[in-house]
């Protein structure tokens, strides 16, 4: 049902785009519904129009889109199991961040970084970087980074034989989780790391 929607979404979105001149736009709709089929576990080549917009939005000066979109790719990327070229796209879109000068951007983008350098076996690097953020963005009320930073941890203690804690910290954003049900995200750890499933279960009631 959530992809459906998503679809229709894409459709109109590639209606409005056709009628406009903004070059951008209508790659992002190009983007948009490769990326859908692929999740939705169909075969797409996602890639390709998701390279070629931030080709375009770099050229552009369009630092947000690219932030945005480098970002979003890296989780789709994790969701489907491509840990690499996850860790490339948190890459670029961390890059791109910097010249946002939007702090808040800025910490999603070391945040998606970690998370890639945590699906890529480097664990402490990624603890690291969430326990120096995690405080941070709860304090701002940025849910959706503090989400992505207690998952880090959780996966991090998990790995230490350590699953109250682990439970302890998706219990911190399981109101978030009900409430949003950030489905990408949530695959974006649980496709490299299956064995998160139980202390989220167990945080979630």
């Amino acid at each position: 049902g959530m992809l459906r929607g998503a679809q229709e979404a894409v459709a109109l979105g590639r209606l409005a785009a056709a009628d406009g001149e903004d070059p951008i736009d209508r790659a992002v709709a190009d983007a948009l519904s490769p990326v859908i089929q692929a999740l939705g576990g169909h075969a797409s080549d996602w890639r390709a129009p998701v390279a070629a917009l931030l080709d375009l939005a770099e050229a552009s000066g369009a630092d947000f889109v690219t932030t945005t979109t480098a970002l979003t790719a890296a989780s789709v990327a994790l969701a489907l199991g491509d840990a690499e070229h996850a860790r490339a796209l948190a890459d670029r879109g961390l890059s791109a961040a910097l010249s946002t000068c939007s702090p808040v951007l800025l910490w999603m983008g070391e945040l998606v970084r970690a998370e890639a350098l945590l699906a890529t076996g480097d664990r402490a690097r990624a603890r690291d970087k969430a326990q120096s953020l995690v405080h941070r963005v709860e304090k701002i009320g940025a849910m959706g980074h503090a989400l992505v930073a207690r998952l880090i941890l959780a996966a991090d203690s998990l790995a230490e034989g350590r699953i109250d804690e682990a439970v302890a910290h998706i219990a911190q954003v399981s109101a978030y989780i009900e409430e949003k049900t950030p489905v990408v995200v949530l695959a974006s750890f649980l496709r490299p790391l299956p064995e998160l499933l139980a202390p989220l279960a167990m945080a979630m009631g």
